[in-house]
């Protein structure tokens, strides 16, 4: 017989405003035709964006994918950046996945996903006359999109690292041709594109860390001009001016290489667009220096904090500069005017010119949190700052006398700003309450916060009879009593002295009363006391244990207490007496939660071992041991009234079980941070997950059937489609490494056994050129008298009578030409160089064949060519190289064109049946083969050009 079950599905996520894996803020407010638009914020939370009135506190608007159910279990797809087109039409997003997602921002209808990135999305940006879009991610590329068309149109390749940043430059129109693109990279480089013409221009390395943010400063021609501020990941700002001078004269050896249309079409300048004025200044420069280092930004808080974000008012000429810090640091910019003066007085004075008389600071804002973007309201008037913990703060611009950003509001005090790590369902369910940092309370109808109270760090939570009081087990060892319709704190008893928290706290059934433990390995029973309508808590009896004390429950018909301690047992108790009666081993780490049946045959436990035991409670026998999550099992709980059970884990993955057949239905949600605890309704309708993320989960129960069956066969479809896509990915890697559409065999042992001796032989013989190199050194430094005792080192014995590069050359030989690719793939990056300068030693005295060099640097080219193209220190090896390469092709052709041509002289000798072999004896005869070879030589120079 084929079980059926009815699914849960995730309906919504209530109490948050903003998630921290967002990086981007935009405020919407310029050309809104609505004037409920007037004060609103587009905000990541999660998978999904909201469109917030930070002036009503109400999200007006959602943006979120219309996902399937096996794709949103299959990833978590959390908002990492947003962009609005500057029309107000299209709004961007970028996931967690690599997607891109493109929405109608007026009606908020998904338009398409664009994808092309295999990792997280890490920037978006327009172009300002939103033709193109531009978006970076992790996975080292630069992809740009038609809007219009939504579809790709070409890629950016030359990073090496995550490009973090992306920054538009435009000069003169809002056109596609008449921009630069700059990014910036963990690799610890900044790189100017030219989009149209698919070029980067320059490469601005000297970022150790890496950078972290680019800002374009624009500024009229009385403030000096635009600038670009480039924030590291080393705590420094650089300042760079903008070199885009056309040369109008071009140097005579220069004009003569030009045909004459081309100089009559470069005569106007003015004509040009920005490509053809970067081809023409490559032409007589040979390099183009677009970004021009003018100094760093003297910051004044936070000074070893990496720079996160940097914001520019292009009204005002402000710059904000926000670190991962509470604080924001803000500079005014000087005009020309009184910046060339200050450059004066500091000449006069033999002072050095900094930026300091650029840039003066003028102030900061600081937050009670951490930051995690900021964006100007249009205007200039106010800041927006979102900060880590899901809330956000809004500043006046106006600099008090503390030089100091006065705040006007901040949004989120009534959510949690912490962990959420209990939550518990009243006894009609109506209401929720989640504990973390505070004590909330939900109202499950509406999905929304009633009260909100202060409260020390919660470990678990109660409902008492009636549901107007909430009893907390907090960190701090206590155990408070929170009125409901007060919203205040109303009882509290120190449980544990000194500080212990108590972990877990249940409520008897006979509801009169509540059991509480903790790390003091004490079982506190209390019961409920009700004076002036106030709830108050009277210890009745007590349970001393060896151990800590982790997890509690209570069977439903009150005979049994089972404890879950921190050495890996539960132990379970009479609740009449309190005697022993079972103790249940198996799990190999400490117990995290217990769950007990309604008809009290079934007992639950989940642990950090990452398994769950489902144990027979009349016997203490263990029917199954079932692997449930990737990390630590933080929840267990059951459907009222069922065998069917839910668990959470910190892999943030919540399952749903039959304990019946011991198999696992489905997986309900993957999320990206921890799950710390399932609350499930009296009549099983819904549940809600809460943990990491500080957002409640909600999921109703729906009429869509779930087989076994049917589940499992999504499981191995969904295995068959990574399988498939990392297929493809690999496929493409090899496709823009040069193998076109062949795929590389995994290494075998021989691959392994040559790459290894293959390494072994050039650490072997660059450690001989190294000794060697030494004692020239010091042979030179060394006085005549010297030199007579110096001795000269004894070549290693490993190199088996051999120079150094015939060394490494003769181990090259050993590998067979099959195996070639897949040993230049396994060699590591360090010992690729020191081959590099083998083979550009053997070219130079010819110790080996030029066959067999070529196909060496044949396959380096194409395995490693990109990273070889983006490693500059290479550039000069390679260029040496291939100088040599071509003059040994040069010699190799003129050695074809003797032999060919002494093979002609033969063939003519044979056809007129005459033996020329003896020259001196025939002299005209010589003379006319000669000629005649010489006839055939120039024929194969012409063939072969």
């Amino acid at each position: 017989m084929v079980r059926s079950y009815l699914n849960y599905e995730l309906v919504d996520t209530s109490g948050l405003l903003c998630s921290s894996a967002s990086r981007s803020l935009h405020i919407q407010t310029e050309g809104a035709k609505s004037e409920h638009l007037k004060h609103c914020v587009l905000v990541g939370a999660l998978e999904s964006v909201h469109l917030f009135d930070y002036r009503l506190n109400k999200v007006i608007k959602y943006f979120s994918l219309p996902l399937k159910p096996s794709e949103s279990l299959k990833n978590a797809y959390n908002v990492t950046c947003i962009a609005l087109s500057n029309d107000r039409r299209t709004l961007s997003v970028g996931y967690t996945t690599g997607n891109v997602a493109l929405f109608s921002f007026l009606t908020g209808e998904h338009l398409c996903t664009l994808t092309s990135h295999t990792s997280a999305v890490t920037s978006l940006v327009f172009t300002p006359d939103d033709f193109a879009l531009f978006s970076a991610a992790c996975d080292t590329n630069i992809a740009v999109w038609d809007v219009a068309g939504q579809t790709g149109l070409f890629r950016l390749q030359g990073h090496t690292n995550v490009v973090s940043t992306l920054a538009i430059y435009w000069s003169g129109t809002y056109s596609f041709d008449n921009m630069l693109l700059l990014s910036g990279s963990k690799d610890g480089t900044v790189r100017v594109w030219h989009p149209a013409g698919r070029e980067c221009y320059q490469t601005v390395p000297g970022f150790k860390a890496g950078v972290g943010c680019i800002s374009v400063c624009y500024g009229s021609a009385d403030m000096g001009g635009d600038l670009i501020l480039i924030g590291s990941l080393s705590q420094t700002v650089g300042v760079f001016s903008i070199n885009m001078t056309d040369p109008k004269k071009i140097t005579a050896s220069e004009a003569k290489k030009r045909t004459a249309e081309e100089a009559e079409s470069n005569a106007d300048a003015g004509s040009l667009n920005l490509h053809q004025v970067l081809q023409r200044r490559i032409r007589v420069e040979d390099t183009v220096e677009l970004l021009v280092y003018e100094g760093e930004l003297q910051r004044k808080h936070a000074l070893t904090a990496p720079v996160q974000q940097l914001l520019c008012d292009r009204a005002s000429g402000r710059v904000y500069c926000v670190c991962k810090s509470q604080i924001i640091d803000i500079y005014d910019r000087a005009d020309a005017s009184k910046t060339k003066s200050r450059k004066k007085r500091y000449e006069k004075r033999e002072r050095k010119f900094t930026l300091s008389a650029v840039f003066k600071y003028v102030g900061s804002a600081r937050s009670k949190h951490r930051i995690r973007s900021i964006d100007l309201v249009p205007g200039g008037e106010e800041l927006f700052v979102a900060n880590n913990n899901n809330t956000m703060m809004l500043f006046s611009t106006e600099i008090a006398d503390n030089n100091l950003l006065a705040p006007t509001a901040l949004l989120g005090e009534t959510y949690h700003q912490g962990v959420v790590h209990a939550s518990a369902m009243s006894n009609d369910g109506q209401y929720m309450a989640t504990g973390g940092d505070k004590l909330l309370v939900w109202n499950t109808n509406r999905l929304l916060c009633v009260a909100a109270v202060e409260t020390a760090p919660i470990c678990g939570l109660v409902w008492a009879p009636g549901n107007k009081f909430v009893v907390c087990a907090c960190r701090d060892g206590s155990i408070q009593i929170v009125d409901v319709s007060r919203a205040e704190v109303v009882g509290s008893i120190q449980q544990i002295e000194g500080g212990s928290p108590v972990y877990s706290i249940v409520l008897h059934p006979d509801n009169g009363g509540c059991i509480a433990a903790g790390a003091d390995g004490k079982v506190a029973f209390y019961d409920f006391t009700l004076e002036d309508k106030t709830l108050g808590l009277v210890l009745t009896r007590t349970l001393q244990l060896d151990t800590e004390i982790l997890a509690l429950c209570m069977s439903s018909n009150s005979k049994f207490l089972a404890v879950g301690l921190l050495d890996n047992t539960v132990r379970i108790f009479h609740e009449a007496d309190l005697k022993f009666y079972l103790s249940l081993y198996g799990h190999s780490l400490p117990i995290s939660s217990i769950a007990i049946s309604t008809d009290n045959t079934i007992i639950v436990t989940g642990s950090a071992d990452k398994n769950i035991r489902i144990w027979g409670l009349d016997f203490g026998d263990c029917h199954a041991s079932l692997y449930a999550h990737d990390d630590i099992v933080t929840s267990v709980k059951f459907i009222p009234d069922t065998h069917l059970l839910l668990s959470s884990g910190k892999d943030g993955v919540v399952r749903f079980w039959d304990c019946d057949v011991f198999k696992c239905i489905i997986a309900l949600c993957s999320l990206t941070n921890s799950v710390f605890d399932v609350s499930v309704s009296p009549k099983g309708t819904f549940f809600a997950a809460v943990g990491a993320e500080l957002g409640i989960r909600w999921f109703d129960k729906t009429d869509q059937q779930v087989f076994m069956s049917d589940q499992r066969n999504e499981e191995l479809e969904m295995q068959l489609e990574d399988e498939l896509l990392d297929k493809a990915r690999r496929k493409e890697a090899l496709v823009e490494a040069g193998f076109g559409n062949e795929e590389m065999a995994r290494p075998t042992t021989a691959d392994v056994t040559h790459t290894e001796r293959l390494i072994t032989a050039i650490d072997v013989a660059s450690l001989e050129v190294a000794l060697r190199k030494k004692f020239v050194d010091d042979w030179t430094a060394a006085s005549e008298e010297d030199r007579v005792s110096m001795v000269a080192p004894q070549p290693d014995i490993k190199l088996m009578n051999m120079e150094p590069v015939e060394h490494v050359l003769h181990q090259l030989k050993k590998v067979p030409n099959a195996q070639l690719h897949t040993t230049v793939t396994l060699i590591p990056w360090q010992h690729l160089i020191l081959l590099l300068d083998f083979i550009d030693a053997a070219l130079f005295t010819n110790a080996g064949s030029i066959e067999m060099v070529g196909q060496i640097l044949s396959a380096i080219v194409r395995i490693h060519g990109a990273r070889l193209r983006s490693a500059e220190s290479t550039h000069t090896q390679l260029q040496r190289i291939a100088r040599s390469l071509m003059k040994h092709i040069s010699n190799a052709e003129r050695m074809s064109g003797i032999v060919l041509t002494a093979c002609g002289m033969l063939s003519t000798c044979f056809e007129e049946k005459t033996a020329y072999f003896g020259a001196a004896e025939n002299d005209d005869a010589y003379m006319k083969v000669l000629e005649k070879a010489r006839v055939l030589q120039g024929a194969k120079k012409q063939r072969t050009h």
